[in-house]
């Protein structure tokens, strides 16, 4: 991982500011069965499919919808929580960065559509005071199709960080990774981030080594996107110990399309 001792300095930097935060979500809105489907073939196929909607609370905005719940916080909404339809948390955190040879401060974020099948948000990337770049981040709902995120990075004329990733941050309740259709990865195991799988387009992550034991999962996927490389372990982001996981996106590419369920 590039610079790894930067990124601890800034997660220091700024986790007295933001983990106040962290625990902040709303109660769940879990949303109940309908008709079971006959035959349900995936982990999101599970009940009957429904128009997404948006609820918005005080400290966040919940788009309720047929793979689960999408809860971002506010004021921090590029943080993205993920509730599957029983009320499993799946994804306690979800957050999308840019990896340079500086570590940029996430400042300034802005919402720029909340209605009931779209989320769009632009943060600013930060680096000794001044906006270096910005994220676009889209979240588009729908029926029957399962989410899609597009994030954008858009450089200010003060950038001079030279090459970059975009990267995908995630926490989840399950450390076990899926490597293929009968084994795990541990990524509780390892003590620091460590380089996990290469060339894939997605990762699923459960809660018990033996994939025959998994009842619901996530499911993170960039398929549209292509391969990339993911890395995890036990890292604190924010404030946030635990077992991290993030998938880094292909050098100087200003663009990622992926999604969770």
């Amino acid at each position: 991982m590039r610079n790894e001792a930067k990124w601890a300095l800034l997660l220091f930097l700024v986790a007295s500011l933001l983990s106040p935060l962290l625990g902040m979500f709303p109660p769940i809105q879990t949303v109940q069965a309908q008709t079971q489907s006959a035959s349900p073939s995936t982990v999101w196929s599970e009940f009957e499919s429904f128009e997404p909607y948006l609820v918005e609370y005080a400290n966040a905005y919940v788009y309720v919808t047929t793979f689960g719940n999408y809860t971002f916080k506010k004021p921090l909404v590029y943080l993205m929580n993920y509730t599957y339809r029983d009320g499993t948390c799946l994804v306690k955190y979800s957050m999308f960065w840019i990896n340079t040879t500086d570590w940029l401060i996430p400042f300034g974020t802005t919402v720029l559509v909340s209605n009931n099948t779209m989320f769009k948000f632009t943060v600013d990337a930060n680096y000794l005071l001044k906006k270096r770049a910005s994220l676009n981040v889209t979240a588009q709902f729908f029926k029957d199709v399962k989410p899609k995120i597009s994030v954008e990075m858009q450089k200010t004329a003060d950038w001079t960080q030279g090459d970059f990733e975009i990267i995908w941050w995630i926490l989840s309740p399950g450390t076990y990774l899926k490597l293929n259709v009968t084994h795990t990865l541990d990524m509780k195991s390892y003590g620091s981030i460590t380089l996990a799988k290469t060339n894939v387009d997605h990762v699923e992550l459960g809660n018990t080594t033996n994939l025959d034991d998994w009842k619901v999962w996530s499911l993170n996927t960039w398929e549209d996107y292509g391969n990339c490389t993911v890395y995890g372990g036990n890292y604190t982001l924010l404030g946030e110990s635990g077992t991290w996981l993030y998938v880094k996106f292909n050098t100087n590419d200003y663009t990622v399309d992926p999604s969770t369920v």
